[in-house]
């Protein structure tokens, strides 16, 4: 048997959800993404918008990509009503807030006890992201 075949039957294949009101960031993070070996990527322009796309995926190894200044609802109560409907899946957060915003993003996000993975400045490393990617594959479902 080839070893990439059976490393994909025994990784956990994740779905991704990006959350960005701005265009250019989605399709970098989509094609980041894809890169590698997240084929299912589904990218939003709000917070409204990414909870139905949860509500449509299911939460189960998802990777949740968040910025955290956008219209509508911010990425703070965003994140607010992921811990209210018990979100299950990852959470990274992706943002240019100033410094302030993301440490009280992260304090939140373990507050809530939600399963997170980081806060990066946009744009994200690729050898992180890929890391993470990497790291969450590993994982067994279950």
């Amino acid at each position: 048997m080839d070893e990439t075949a059976s490393q994909t039957d025994d990784s956990l294949q994740i779905a991704a959800i990006v959350v960005d009101d701005d265009s250019f960031a989605l399709r970098f993070m989509e094609k980041a993404l894809g890169r590698f070996g997240v084929t299912q990527v589904r990218t939003c322009l709000s917070g409204p918008e990414a909870l139905a796309a949860i509500g449509d995926m299911g939460d189960m190894h998802l990777l949740l990509i968040v910025d955290l200044n956008m219209p509508d609802m911010d990425g703070i109560e965003f994140l607010r009503q992921l811990a209210r409907y018990r979100f299950r899946g990852a959470v990274l957060i992706h943002s240019g807030a100033d410094t302030t915003v993301r440490e009280a993003a992260t304090k939140l996000v373990a507050a809530y006890g939600l399963d997170f993975l980081g806060t990066f400045v946009k744009p994200i490393p690729l050898d992180r992201l890929g890391a993470i990617i990497t790291k969450m594959q590993g994982r067994k479902a279950g």
